[in-house]
């Protein structure tokens, strides 16, 4: 009698006893990374960053960027093109480039 009983809740006992050893390590958002873990090739070449990056250096022109924090606290990202696409920067008068709006 004990027997059949245990055997008619040993089922119960299983699946409650696997549910709270593997739930817990269980990712929530997706099972692709039980069995993928995340590789830094799955999303492709890093993504430029800033203005010199994204338009100037593909290009062929070299640039420098700054981020520069002026007296009442705006933070300004100011860019240099030090030279041309074939070398020997200087010579030329330099240019000054805003975007903005005027009022």
């Amino acid at each position: 009698m004990a027997y059949s009983s245990f055997l008619n809740l040993a089922p119960s006992v299983l699946i409650i006893s696997l549910s709270l050893l593997l739930l817990p390590h269980q990712p929530f958002a997706s099972t692709r990374a039980l069995f993928f873990p995340p590789n830094d090739d799955d999303y492709g070449p890093p993504q430029p960053v800033g203005i010199c990056s994204a338009a100037v250096t593909i290009h062929g022109y070299k640039c420098q960027e700054f981020q520069v924090t002026t007296d009442d606290g705006y933070i300004l990202s100011v860019q240099r093109i030090p030279e041309g696409r074939a070398g020997g920067g200087g010579g030329g008068p330099p240019v000054l480039l805003q975007h903005g709006v005027l009022v």
